[in-house]
């Protein structure tokens, strides 16, 4: 066995590591174009989610006639 078993790190943000080919520059514009994509599809599942909501309640009305439930 050896005396030098392993090169351990002690500082935790040594062992983040780049294979990256962009730019820092490139890497905020990707950043930025993933939150705005973010964003978009949220606004999306909430208008969906709105949307299925005055369905449910048409459906609820044209069964009871008024809109409340039972």
């Amino acid at each position: 066995m050896t005396d030098v078993y392993e090169f351990s790190e002690y500082d935790r943000h040594n062992l983040i590591y780049s294979f990256s080919t962009m730019t820092p520059a490139e890497i905020e514009t990707a950043k930025a174009k993933a939150k705005k994509a973010e964003e978009e599809a949220a606004v999306k599942k909430a208008a969906a989610a709105a949307v299925a909501k005055t369905l449910q309640k048409q459906k609820r009305v044209k069964r009871t006639g008024t809109g409340r439930t039972a």
